[in-house]
């Protein structure tokens, strides 16, 4: 089986592209997450599960409050460096980067203001960890758009750093330091750390992109009122799905207690790993989707999105057999009070696994001028979310928001996975005799 896979690939110059590119990414990502478990480990371990739902909760600040000034920009970036001249690029990239900087720092001045009723709203009784959240939201930011255009311009190294390893990378080495060589062990030092992290992510961003405009002149063809329209459909879906992931975590916060944040926290994070190939693949298919849709390519289009199913779906099994049979061993590592999620784990594992089976739904459809269907379609599963959230969070706890994530997102999965099929005639479902096939 695998031996068909690797003769396919080396008679293919796009798939080959696909796999060494995403294998760059797999890399990147790959110590990011390491980083991202090392600092999650560090706190549970140091300072507890209610610390760390401290945290979690600062991160949903900073995560969910850039959704407004990113407006979707990040995601336009990519199809129009992708597929503009990167003089036309340069000019609405200065153009957006300008305004989306202008209404986060706003948002973050906004935030600091009303601190205490934030923290009250999200049930954290240090309002600092709420402070630092709104700090991070112009980084965050920033970072996006950054690594959208470097993505467009198939920087993917730069764009996986940026968006997947860099983050907890500068923030586990700043702990490190801070807690061991410097004395600081105040339990707001890994949000300190976290925060301090993304301004040098954001100073490495501006760094890569603008090598890469290094004796570009900006040259205007496309008008800001037309990238804004085209634009507020992304930042709709982008928020939709962010919201799913994180309103779960708000709930908690909200109706439950901090520790039962934290278990939560880190049972969705390693459930996360299932989807790890899935996004690792996406960073080189969508300018690669984008393009081949352009010049009506349609058999580079399917080639390229039926291989993407086909390896992220062997990846992805292999992953969630290894986190069930493991689950307790690996959440022990945590602190025993994590050992508690073992059940929470094999119950997210499956709603990460829809992405899987049901491959590439969202790239399909941002790069393919889709973007209002798209947002439409997950708009419903954060409704379908959102009110098993209300109702199932007080009786039944994590074991409710699990339930709540994995509906929301097995809908958007399996109802996108039909529309492609409805407007493309391409199956994204993956189908386990396709691996057999000559």
């Amino acid at each position: 089986m695998f031996s068909k896979l690797l003769q396919r690939f080396s008679k293919d110059g796009d798939i080959i592209e696909l796999v060494r590119k995403g294998s760059s990414f797999f890399l990147i990502r790959a110590i990011g997450l390491l980083a991202g478990y090392g600092f999650t480990l560090f706190i549970s371990n140091t300072y507890g599960a209610e610390v760390n739902g401290f945290v979690a909760l600062s991160f949903s600040v900073f995560i969910i409050g850039s959704l407004l000034p990113r407006f979707g920009f990040d995601i336009n970036l990519v199809k129009t460096f992708a597929s503009h001249r990167i003089e036309v690029a340069k000019h609405i990239y200065l153009k957006v980067v300008s305004l989306s900087a202008i209404v986060s720092i706003s948002l973050c001045l906004l935030g600091i203001l009303l601190k205490d009723t934030v923290a009250d709203w999200l049930n954290i009784e240090e309002p600092k960890y709420v402070i630092y959240g709104f700090i991070a939201l112009p980084l965050w930011t920033i970072i996006h758009l950054n690594a959208g255009a470097l993505r467009g311009l198939k920087k993917i190294k730069q764009f996986s750093f940026l968006t997947s390893g860099g983050r907890f990378i500068f923030a586990f080495l700043g702990l490190l330091i801070c807690y061991y060589l410097l004395g600081f062990k105040d339990p707001y030092m890994p949000i300190i750390a976290h925060t301090a992290g993304l301004g040098v992510l954001t100073i490495y961003s501006f760094f890569s992109l603008f090598r890469s405009f290094n004796g570009v002149a900006a040259a205007s063809e496309i008008k800001t009122k037309t990238y804004l329209i085209e634009s507020y459909p992304l930042m709709f879906s982008l928020a939709t799905i962010l919201l799913l992931s994180w309103t779960d975590t708000i709930f908690l916060g909200i109706y439950r207690t901090s520790e039962e944040v934290g278990i939560y926290n880190v049972t969705f994070t390693l459930a996360a790993l299932v989807s790890f190939t899935l996004h690792a693949l996406n960073s080189i298919l969508a300018p690669k989707i984008a393009l081949s849709y352009k010049e009506k390519n349609m058999a580079v289009f399917d080639k390229l999105i039926q291989m993407t199913i086909k390896i992220n779906f062997i990846s992805s099994m292999i992953i969630v057999v290894g986190l069930v049979l493991l689950r307790e061993f690996i959440l022990g590592l945590f602190g025993q009070e994590f050992t508690a999620g073992a059940t929470l784990l094999m119950i997210l594992c499956i709603g990460q696994f829809s992405n899987s089976f049901c491959g590439p739904v969202g790239v399909v459809f941002q790069m393919t001028g889709k973007q209002k269907v798209f947002q439409n379609l997950v708009f419903v599963a954060f409704l379908i979310n959102l009110a098993l959230n209300f109702i199932l969070i007080k009786p039944l706890g994590y074991y409710g928001a699990a339930i709540s994530s994995i509906a929301g997102m097995a809908f958007w999965n399996f109802a996108g996975a039909y529309l492609v099929w409805k407007y493309f005639k391409i199956v994204l479902v993956f189908n386990p005799l396709s691996l057999f096939k000559k």
